[in-house]
């Protein structure tokens, strides 16, 4: 998250970020940047894998729009192999009132946890990536008022999926999706109804080795038949704000 410098003058003028790997043009493969406009914070975000494993400089470069000055400061991303946080039932939601920077604060992920808890209770239930829905072959919203672009939200957990979550990919919730009707689950009520979830988008993932088993029992190739980037895990990022 990049926030105003603490020393700008001019604490309400327009602020615009730009980053990336030190001693080159652009970002890292795994990592992205969103900054809507220049008032507005800038955020870093992404889910490194084992091949990014090590240390990552990134340096970022804050552009007063005002009085044309310009900070360049320099942020140092620590990605460590992390075995024993592994999650391998991953559950991944499309959330389409929400865009990806609105969920990216800690307390708002907090509050899209307690909704999954309803239907997953689970002890060990956490984040392990989101990802814009424009960066999943999403459209671009209509100019109209509150249209959000969407976020896709993936969950994990050391335990299996629950029947409620199961429901939703049932023979007959796929062909209520095939004519455009949202499935039947029990426990759909319990949701939060601050989160719109496209049911009909939602994927369910067990990590296997060497591939993924899928809910159907079939073995994957690694990758989310949903076309999700690379999750969180095993490798965890640490690195400081602005």
């Amino acid at each position: 998250m990049f926030p105003k410098p603490p020393n700008d003058p001019l604490p309400d003028s327009p602020i615009t970020f730009h980053a990336n790997l030190l001693d080159h043009p652009d970002l890292p493969r795994w990592l992205r940047y969103i900054q809507r406009t220049p008032f507005d914070t800038g955020y870093l975000y992404g889910s490194p894998t084992k091949k990014d494993v090590g240390k990552q400089t990134i340096e970022v470069t804050a552009y007063n729009r005002y009085t044309y000055e310009t900070v360049r400061q320099t942020m140092i991303i620590k990605i460590s192999l992390f075995p024993d946080k592994q999650m391998p039932y991953q559950a991944d939601f499309l959330v389409k009132n929400w865009d990806v920077e609105e969920m990216l604060p800690v307390d708002a992920q907090e509050q899209f946890q307690d909704a999954v808890d309803s239907m997953w209770e689970q002890e060990v239930l956490s984040v392990v990536n989101i990802t814009s829905a424009l960066d999943r072959g999403g459209r671009v919203p209509l100019p109209i008022e509150n249209r959000k672009e969407g976020v896709y939200i993936t969950m994990g957990s050391k335990d299996p999926f629950t029947s409620c979550l199961t429901e939703a990919k049932s023979p007959d919730n796929r062909y209520r999706c095939k004519l455009e009707q949202q499935p039947v689950m029990t426990c759909h009520d319990s949701f939060s109804p601050r989160f719109q979830v496209d049911w009909c988008n939602l994927t369910l993932v067990r990590e296997a080795s060497p591939g993924y088993g899928h809910p159907d029992g079939t073995e994957g190739d690694g990758q989310d038949p949903g076309g999700a980037p690379p999750t969180l895990h095993p490798a965890h990022v640490q690195h400081p704000h602005w």
